[in-house]
């Protein structure tokens, strides 16, 4: 097992919202630097597979929705992981 036995963790679907305020959550791992499900408390650790969305034609208004929408997400996390360097250059 990679994690210890003792170590609980939980898959949440869309509609599994009651742990985002869940004062047990002491870990939560973002999959995608777009997402919007977050819990208040607890570290998070986000990763970031690419940033590929930002060199599509969109308008600058898009543009910066996405850039914002990163950027706080940036801000909430304990941890960040990027998926390759370029990745890491670019944020």
């Amino acid at each position: 097992a990679l994690l210890d036995p003792s170590v609980k963790t939980k898959s949440i679907g869309k509609f599994d919202r009651g742990v985002l305020f869940d004062p047990r959550v002491k870990l939560w791992h973002i999959s995608s630097q777009l997402s919007h499900y977050q819990p208040l408390n607890g570290k998070k650790v986000l990763t970031i597979h690419d940033l590929n969305y930002l060199y599509e034609r969109l308008t600058a208004k898009e543009r910066r929705k996405f850039v914002g929408f990163l950027k706080k997400n940036l801000r909430r996390s304990t941890a960040i992981v990027a998926i390759s360097d370029v990745t890491v250059i670019r944020v």
